[in-house]
């Protein structure tokens, strides 16, 4: 898969399982806005390469790219935004 198309298929896969996701866990009209593509990209990069370093602006120092994801997942996970996690199921499907 070239890289146009790798991109057009993880917006896609994270828009469509973060809302399955968003259907599933909401039913009381409560509002939550999707971070799906943002953190699809990302995991994506997790899960590609999780050996890669990045500087995170404000901090003098890498981290590596499966710490970030686990940093992430766990954000999500206790503020209870799991249409989030369809970012994750995209580019873990990819």
């Amino acid at each position: 898969m070239a890289g146009e198309e790798t991109v057009r298929r993880l917006i896609m896969y994270s828009m469509g399982a973060s809302s399955g996701l968003l259907l599933m866990s909401r039913n009381d009209g409560y509002y939550v806005k999707s971070d799906a593509i943002i953190r699809g990209f990302i995991y994506y990069v997790v899960f590609k390469n999780p050996q890669t370093s990045f500087y995170l602006f404000p901090l003098p120092f890498q981290i590596k790219a499966m710490y970030i994801g686990v940093i992430m997942a766990t954000i999500d996970v206790l503020s209870g935004k799991t249409c989030n996690f369809g970012g994750a199921i995209a580019a873990m499907a990819l």
